[in-house]
């Protein structure tokens, strides 16, 4: 007989009994305890127990003494009775220690310290059976006959003696059919025909149970008449009575009542046992068919798991595999779907069927994951929904993962392909789960191993940005970081920059953000030094300067040991030169200097002259943005600070120049002085600038002294002939004529074979003239005559200013030859240029000779003088406007309108001499009005042609657009003669050219490159 009905030992410590069942701890001295903890729980319980026993002992001998010496009492039977309870509790004490000994020998067995496998101890409940046996025998009328018979039959069959125990059971339904225990008795007949096979009689004992609805044994009778009709095939009857089973388990435990009787558990049982049998005979579909007749969802699902874990328990994974998937398309909304298509791809796994699993994986996700009906239906149920989600998650993420592997074993593309749509899907599904960035790693690894390096750098990136671990994270920064550097291109060598700033390829902006990222995740990561320098190279040589200097100080800022930092703060600080950054360039050159981070190697040698040179290129351009003040003040730090520095000299002679143009005259002298004092090399800079400066300041006498001076001093200079011309200029403006010519002198001697020093020599002569010295402009004229005139081709105009010496002096007849030689040329092969203008002018003083002539003679009577003085001045007219119109003749813009002016002129003073002599005194008064309109009838013909030579002098300057002195004054006398064609108001002179004769300084003046001077006008030069 498999199974009892209750017991009723009133006396049975059963919680005491089952800490007893515990295991002892026998190894090493006690541990101390504390009260409440467990194993002080267990000390206290092992004390009770064994003082049960003492106690429990003791009564047992009090009971025998007391049936010794009272054989005859009436309360033997009760006596008796104890007895045998207080002698089963004993049998049930050993059988504790002895469960205790077997585990041990279990163990020892399981370990191989133990050759055979020890027995499982029994209860041995002989002492109780000999007790009951006695009341039986000796006491039929006890009162409690009936239990003694229950106990009697069950400690029987306990031992084994089955059929004995029968006899007694039915020998207590005879005596007592109506005893509290006759349910229990029929229970074990029935029990015993069931295990016989023998159905139809277990019903009838099942039934006789049945009888009494109110039984405590109902419930279990009636499922065992429901096992009954089923093993007899009455499917739809065995059907009905589980129902029946199953209804009123359900309603007890929804009342909450608690259930004591054997039958408390027994929809459990019921469930488990359907599952067993289906397990053996018809499988999942059966089962499925059968409860679908007990009816009720849950009932089916419950028993269809259960027979899906017993095939798994018995290693039928093919038949789990059927129960589960049953679950799955007949329940798809159960509580515990998610769990059934777990149990699927378990079973799958086990197999070995391994695609297979892998696809219910996927179905798993797809099912129950996000999005899902499922999701759907148990949204207010959020545990649910979380471990759904959860199971999902792990399931989509187990697919991704092991197509990765089965790419990885067989090298197969194809399978690399799988794996990435694999990794796609979980991260489509699960964007924000805790391993997605583990999964965009490994997206992206699969994607490098498909060599797809931009996509794989993307979700490399993903990881690093979003992981919570730190060795993936930086792993992942890595990996961008190579995946990027796949794509980007790349130059062997010294990187040049683009001429202008370029944008980043899309593969270096990626390269440079992953190397960002592995700097903010893993900051002493050892490859970020070369990292960061490479990315330096990158904004560098695409003209991002300020990004390049960034990355480049952040290496030499975390890596400065680094064997790079030092090449990468080079390339930072030249990024700054390039970009004009002269104050961040002097920032971070000190703060190397201060920190010291290239102590004794070659950049700390080169730091200071950064320094200095990022302090001297921010005042230049301050003085290109006219900041003055700002320029000199920075120049004035850079000396102060770097004073042995190789541009302390320039900065402080811009210095200087800066105060110059900021109007601080006296303190720019001040500041070229001491350039002077301290740095000869720049002495020749300080100089000249200086001498400039005193020029634009009008200081004519001090520019000229250092100009003079530049020049003795620094005579090897290129700039030395021009400065001593400068100075012989400006003596010449000041109108020291006699130094100009002695400086000019010099410039002759001191380089006399200077290209300008024949012009040198002539404007010396003319100095001299201008300095009323005329003997000693003679000698230099001559001198130039004779050295220069020929290969300068300059004879006519060396013969012009030597003939106007000579007529200072008075000489008029050496000037006469020398003017007639220089005026002389072939019609058909004119002089040009400077030549042609000095040949007009010598033939325009030839004239002049003959005008100034004309001029001495005076027009007084007497009328025969008055008449003679008119002959006279009319031949010397003709013969000066035949000399003038050579001057014409020449071709010359400038003296073809001088000569034209002085014909006009010498008609017009004639005339004027003609009205004006005096009338002779002797004539009557009619005669004097007679002899003024002879006067003036000899006048009007000789206006006119002073109006003719004007006019054409006129007109001739108008057509060239052309005006000089000589214009002007033709002008002024067309407007006296004829007022009514020239009125006043019509002067003016737009757009007109000045011709005049500029012989004072002909010197056509180099310009110095410090400071610009304007330029000497030559003969014929434009004002």
């Amino acid at each position: 007989m498999a199974r009892i009905g209750r017991m009723k030992f009133t006396e049975i410590h059963w919680p005491c009994l089952l800490l007893l069942a515990l295991p002892l701890a026998h190894a090493g001295e006690p541990c101390p305890v504390r009260p409440g903890d467990p194993a002080w729980m267990e000390l206290q319980m092992r004390k009770r127990e064994d003082a049960v026993a003492v106690e429990r002992e003791k009564a047992i001998a009090r009971l025998h003494e007391f049936l010794q010496q009272q054989p005859d009492a009436r309360e033997r039977a009760d006596v008796l009775f104890r007895l045998a309870e207080l002698l089963w509790e004993r049998s049930e004490r050993e059988l504790l220690a002895s469960m205790r000994a077997y585990e041990e020998a279990i163990e020892a067995f399981r370990a191989g310290r133990r050759r055979e496998r020890p027995s499982e101890p029994r209860v041995d409940l002989k002492a109780s059976i000999q007790v009951y046996e006695q009341i039986l025998e000796r006491h039929p009328d006890f009162a409690q006959t009936d239990m003694v018979l229950y106990l009697y039959g069950f400690a029987l069959n306990e031992q084994g003696d089955e059929e004995t125990a029968l006899s007694i059971y039915r020998t207590l339904l005879g005596r007592f059919p109506n005893s509290p225990f006759a349910p229990d008795a029929h229970l074990a007949l029935g029990e015993y025909a069931f295990s016989k096979g023998r159905f139809a009689e277990a019903r009838q004992a099942y039934q006789r149970v049945l009888d009494d609805p109110q039984n405590a044994l109902y419930d279990l009778a009636a499922y065992k008449a429901a096992w009954c009709y089923f093993k007899e095939g009455q499917a739809q009857e065995a059907a009905l009575r589980f129902r029946e089973v199953l209804r009123r388990s359900r309603e007890r435990r929804e009342s909450g009542r608690r259930v004591q009787t054997a039958a408390g558990d027994l929809e459990n049982e019921a469930l488990e046992d359907l599952a067993l049998t289906f397990s053996e005979s018809g499988g999942a579909r059966e089962a499925l068919r059968f409860m679908g007749q007990v009816g009720g969802e849950e009932y089916s699902i419950r028993v269809l798991r259960s027979l899906g874990e017993v095939f798994m328990r018995q290693a039928r994974y093919d038949e789990a595999v059927d129960a589960f998937r049953n679950l799955v398309d007949h329940f798809p909304l159960a509580d515990d779907g998610p769990e059934h298509q777990s149990r699927v791809v378990e079973a799958l796994e086990r197999r070995g069927r391994e695609e297979e699993a892998l696809k219910e994986r996927r179905r798993l996700a797809e099912r129950f994951g996000p999005g899902s009906s499922w999701i759907a239906e148990h949204r207010k149920r959020q545990d649910l929904v979380d471990k759904a989600i959860a199971l999902a998650e792990e399931n989509l993420r187990q697919v991704a993962l092991r197509r990765h592997k089965q790419a990885q074993g067989k090298k197969d593309r194809s399978i690399y392909e799988v794996a990435v749509v694999a990794y796609q899907d979980y991260l489509k599904s699960f964007p924000d789960a805790a391993e997605a960035p583990r999964m965009h790693f490994y997206l992206g690894e699969t994607l490098f191993q498909l060599e797809r390096f931009e996509p794989a750098a993307i979700h490399y990136l993903d990881a690093a940005e979003h992981g919570r671990d730190p060795a993936l994270q930086r792993e992942a920064a890595y990996a961008a970081v190579v995946a990027y550097d796949r794509l980007r291109p790349k130059k062997s060598g010294p990187v040049e920059p683009a001429a202008r700033e370029e944008a980043l390829a899309s593969a270096e902006a990626g390269f440079v953000r992953a190397v960002e990222m592995l700097g903010r995740i893993a900051p002493q990561d050892e490859k970020l030094a070369t990292l960061r320098f490479e990315c330096g190279r990158i904004f560098y040589a695409r003209a991002q300067f300020p990004r390049a200097a960034e990355q480049l100080l952040a290496l030499v800022r975390h890596h400065p040991k680094d064997a790079l930092a030092e090449a990468a703060a080079d390339l930072a600080l030249d990024s700054f030169t390039r970009q004009r950054d002269w104050r961040s360039l002097e920032r971070e050159a000190r703060a190397f200097i201060e920190q010291k981070t290239f102590a004794g190697g070659e950049m700390a040698r080169k730091l200071p002259a950064i320094v200095s040179a990022a302090i001297f290129r921010a005042a230049g351009d301050m003085l290109k943005e006219q900041r003055f003040a700002q320029a000199a003040a920075e120049y004035e730090r850079l000396v102060k600070e770097f004073p042995a520095d190789p541009l302390a000299p320039q900065a402080l002679f811009n210095r200087g120049t800066a105060l110059d143009q900021a109007g601080e005259k006296a303190k720019a002298v001040e500041s070229f002085q001491q350039v002077i004092a301290r740095y000869p090399s720049q002495a020749a800079e300080a100089t000249i600038v200086m001498a400039g400066l005193l020029e634009r300041q009008y200081d004519y006498e001090k520019a000229s002294r250092h100009y003079a001076a530049f020049a003795d001093r620094f005579r090897a200079d290129p700039r030395a002939p021009d400065a001593l011309l400068l100075a012989a200029r400006l003596e010449n403006a000041l109108g020291d004529y006699t130094n100009a010519s002695r400086l000019l002198l010099d410039f002759t001697r001191i380089w006399p074979q200077h290209d300008k020093a024949p012009e040198a020599l002539l404007a010396a002569g003319i100095a001299m003239m201008q300095a009323s010295k005329p003997p000693e402009a003679e000698r230099l004229f001559q001198t130039f005559l004779d050295r220069y005139a020929e290969k300068k081709n300059r004879a006519r105009e060396a013969s012009l200013l030597l003939a106007r010496s000579l007529l200072e002096q008075g000489k008029t007849a050496r000037a006469r030859q020398l003017l007639e030689k220089c005026g002389a040329f072939p019609a058909r092969l004119p002089p040009q240029g400077a030549e042609l203008e000095a040949a007009a002018h010598c033939r325009f003083l030839l004239a002049e000779q003959v005008f100034a002539e004309y001029q001495r003679i005076e027009l007084k009577p007497p009328k025969a003088r008055l008449i003679q003085a008119l002959k006279d001045k009319a031949q010397l007219l003709t013969k000066a406007e035949g000399l003038f119109a050579q001057v014409v003749a020449a071709g010359h813009l400038e003296w073809a309108s001088a000569a034209l002016y002085r014909v006009g002129d010498m008609y017009a003073q004639f005339a004027e001499a003609i009205y004006r002599s005096p009338t002779p005194p002797d004539l009557k008064p009619d005669e004097v009005d007679i002899y003024r309109q002879e006067l003036q009838s000899l006048a009007y013909p000789i206006e006119d042609k002073a109006l003719k030579a004007f006019g054409i002098s006129h007109e001739t300057a108008l057509r060239y657009r052309y005006f000089s002195i000589w214009s002007q004054r033709t002008l002024q006398m067309l407007r006296k003669l004829d007022p009514a064609r020239f009125p006043p108001e019509e002067e003016a002179r737009p757009s007109y050219r000045w011709a005049d004769s500029l012989t004072v300084f002909p010197l056509l003046q180099k310009l110095l490159p410090v400071p610009e001077v304007p330029a000497a006008a030559s003969p014929g030069a434009q004002r």
